[in-house]
């Protein structure tokens, strides 16, 4: 079957890319025909640019001067960011990709996995309709794997368009309870709670697919964030208790923190997560990561549901915090065993309710 992939499959982000490629990766294995429709818009390029023009467009004058001013302080930085990404993206992603145009017929559309549906605040903070099955692809079935929502904050009149737009869908796969649990309200009561594709490849299949070589030679401590969850206070006193190095991957580069990693590629994440001794994160991706490659580690959100989902499933709910929270002085030990039993039920109903909405006609 020929399959395209809408999704974020262009930005220098390590969980979008990564999630992307293992969509691809898997529909591949079973001999499926594979692409990235190549919709990217503007307010996306922009986001990951070395100047954002939709956002400078959009402010006031002391806005348009601080952008100014933060993209000149950045601009090496973030310029040396960009250019590592470019080679990942060139082997897996490009020679993938076919236009967003209406020529291209595929059997089956697949939207997702990440918060494709999330209300968008480079686009006027609206839901974008091209993510929701409004758009020119010419496909015979339209179907959401893992799509995500992010935090749910809609009103009266999203839900109205939410009603409209999914009755385009032929199967609803979600990533998150709550997200579900609206679908389900809104009377799409097919909808289902999958992994993200991340999970569906095991450890061993990460390391088949990409190069992961040990970056950092002593014991480590990781700490990799989105937002400010994790105190830096914290996590420094948490490593040098355990007599453990603190290695910091910064989610952009941000010259406030020059000691950061930030220039790592998409392989090299793998690395930083695989061959730590502890694993601290307030990134979804780098949560699922590190119980893919079973790793001591504690989460943080601002926003828990999306992590309360997979942690839930395997019995794993103990390894979240309160945002700011200090870290635990002894480390309880994970039950692999457990765990990989419960992971390994949930990663085979995800691939069986996946392969029934691809089979079904």
């Amino acid at each position: 079957m020929k399959f395209g992939i809408l999704t974020y499959h262009r930005t220098n982000n390590y969980g979008a890319l990564l999630q992307a490629v293992a969509t691809r990766y898997y529909l591949q294995k079973q001999g499926h025909e594979v692409y990235y429709i190549d919709y990217w818009p503007d307010y996306h390029r922009d986001m990951y640019a070395l100047f954002d023009q939709t956002r400078y467009a959009r402010s006031g004058l002391l806005m348009k001067l601080l952008i100014i001013g933060h993209t000149l302080i950045n601009y090496s930085g973030r310029k040396a960011r960009i250019k590592r990404f470019e080679p990942f993206i060139a082997k897996y992603i490009a020679p993938y990709c076919k236009p967003y145009t209406g020529y291209e017929h595929y059997e089956v559309v697949i939207y997702g996995s990440d918060q494709i549906w999330r209300k968008q605040i480079s686009y006027d903070n609206r839901f974008n309709h091209v993510y929701f099955g409004n758009n020119k692809i010419n496909a015979d079935r339209h179907i959401a794997y893992a799509a995500s929502m992010g935090e749910i904050n809609i009103s009266e009149r999203d839900r109205i368009f939410l009603k409209d737009s999914l009755k385009k869908f032929d199967s609803l796969m979600v990533r998150e309870d709550d997200l579900n649990q609206l679908l389900h309200e809104l009377g799409f009561s097919e909808a289902r709670v999958v992994l993200d594709p991340t999970l569906l490849l095991t450890s061993g299949e990460w390391d088949m697919l990409m190069p992961i070589n040990r970056l950092v030679k002593e014991p480590y401590v990781m700490l990799y964030q989105m937002d400010n969850s994790i105190s830096r206070k914290h996590a420094k006193e948490f490593a040098k208790k355990r007599n453990l190095k603190l290695v910091i991957l910064g989610a952009k580069y941000d010259c406030k923190h020059p000691n950061d990693i930030t220039t790592t590629t998409p392989e090299e994440f793998l690395s930083l997560i695989k061959y730590a001794d502890v694993v601290l994160t307030s990134s979804y991706h780098g949560l699922v990561f590190s119980i893919n490659y079973k790793k001591n580690f504690y989460c943080s959100f601002k926003n828990t549901n999306r992590a309360k989902t997979i942690l839930a499933a395997i019995g794993l709910e103990n390894r979240m915090m309160e945002a700011r929270q200090a870290l635990p002085e002894i480390d309880p030990e994970i039950n692999w065993d457990a765990v990989s039993d419960q992971l390994k039920q949930y990663r085979n109903n995800s691939k069986n309710i996946f392969q029934q909405s691809i089979t079904t006609t």
